[in-house]
């Protein structure tokens, strides 16, 4: 993987574009670019889309805090927490599922949001 150092700064262009021209859903971008353009592994594919998030979700908190209302502050304190829990039991659940199991499990997800978005 080390001789297709222009196919990550590839991937991370297209991930951080479509994120950013949506919003969002860095996670159901990131994983399947990490899977078929750069060959990952399921599980090491979703480890790397939580790493990668991460500063970008640091960024997005402080543009928001440098003009947040005072009960957007309280918002984001309280959905950070909830998040790093969160977080931390997923990255729990991921270490000791099947990697079949996550991978259906991410496609139901995916599918799912997807369907939502087209028909309502």
């Amino acid at each position: 993987m080390k001789d297709k150092l222009w196919v990550k700064s590839a991937v991370g262009a297209v991930a951080g574009a479509i994120c950013g021209f949506f919003g969002g859903g860095g996670g159901m971008v990131v994983v399947p670019l990490l899977i078929y353009a750069l060959s990952y592994d399921g599980k090491s594919a979703h480890a790397t889309a939580i790493a990668v998030i991460l500063p970008v979700a640091l960024f997005a908190a402080a543009a928001l805090l440098m003009k947040a209302l005072p009960d957007d502050i309280i918002s984001l304190i309280v959905i950070t927490s909830s998040v790093t829990v969160g977080g931390a039991i997923g990255s729990f659940l991921l270490k000791v599922s099947p990697p079949k199991v996550v991978g259906y499990i991410f496609a139901v997800l995916t599918c799912t949001a997807g369907l939502k978005m087209l028909l309502f």
